[in-house]
């Protein structure tokens, strides 16, 4: 058997084409236009199209979940797994990960195979189980949950981490559920009239999990009777034109709570 330490010499390459790009658009209802127009690419700061940041951490995730199936990392109930954008993704653009030890547990890179430049940066680390949120409970089908554990193995087969899964299910439900609410809010934060007419470009920043150890394995029952909380007050914080936050939502299952996503996101006014 590899040491953990070893896996940092064995990176691998990853890509994501128009093709991908425009399943998870399918999958997740994610249509915003940098993802497929230079245009509005470019008007929201941007060098061209972008490859969605969801998208790209799917083959990271499973990726670190397989080391740590591996090496036994990290040894605890509750695991944290976390992700900082640091430079968007171009489409068709080679990707380099590698995936070594760290302070806390593992690491993880994701670099530019042409020219060098961090993408992703992260982490998986053992931790302790998330606080409760308040708000209204969002109820997920079983049957819906796994149509569309299908459509993400068609996407990228060989994604089977139930906490994989279930952070992208999650994650595409809350942009079809919560996204518009968190666009009126936003434009709140920087003074625009939510009634008016107004463009932002959002943007995610990061990207964490917590998840129980029952949703580590591949081989036990996937979970049921899903539901999740997003808090209605948002940790946002407005800078002139511009604004910052992070959107919890705290997952549970017919056992009790087994997971907490929080996702970093950006909105920009756009003139």
């Amino acid at each position: 058997m590899t040491t953990l330490t070893e896996t940092r010499h064995a990176p691998r390459v990853l890509g994501f084409g128009a093709d991908l790009v425009r399943a998870w658009a399918t999958f997740s209802s994610d249509f915003n236009p940098v993802h497929f127009d230079t245009f509005h690419a470019r008007e929201a700061g941007l060098d061209g199209v972008i490859v969605h940041g969801m998208l790209a951490l799917l083959p990271i995730k499973q990726a670190m979940a397989e080391v740590a199936t591996e090496h036994g990392l990290p040894p605890s109930e509750w695991s944290g797994f976390r992700a900082v954008f640091r430079k968007s993704i171009p489409l068709d653009a080679p990707c380099r990960l590698s995936i070594g030890e760290g302070r806390q547990g593992m690491d993880f890179r994701l670099k530019s195979e042409t020219h060098g430049d961090e993408h992703f940066r992260g982490s998986l680390f053992a931790t302790v189980a998330p606080t409760a949120s308040i708000g209204p409970c969002r109820s997920l089908d079983d049957h819906a949950m796994l149509e569309q554990r299908e459509a993400l193995a068609q996407i990228w087969p060989g994604i089977n981490a139930h906490w994989v899964l279930l952070d992208a299910i999650i994650f595409a439900d809350f942009l079809r559920s919560h996204l518009a609410v968190v666009q009126q809010e936003a434009l709140t934060r920087m003074g625009c009239n939510p009634c008016a007419p107004a463009r932002i470009a959002m943007f995610q920043t990061s990207h964490s999990v917590t998840y129980h150890a029952r949703l580590a394995d591949p081989a036990t029952p996937a979970p049921r009777n899903l539901s999740y909380v997003v808090p209605e007050e948002k940790n946002m914080i407005a800078n002139g034109h511009q604004v910052m936050g992070t959107v919890p939502m705290h997952v549970s299952d017919h056992h009790g709570p087994v997971m907490q996503i929080d996702v970093g996101l950006m909105a920009k006014l756009l003139t």
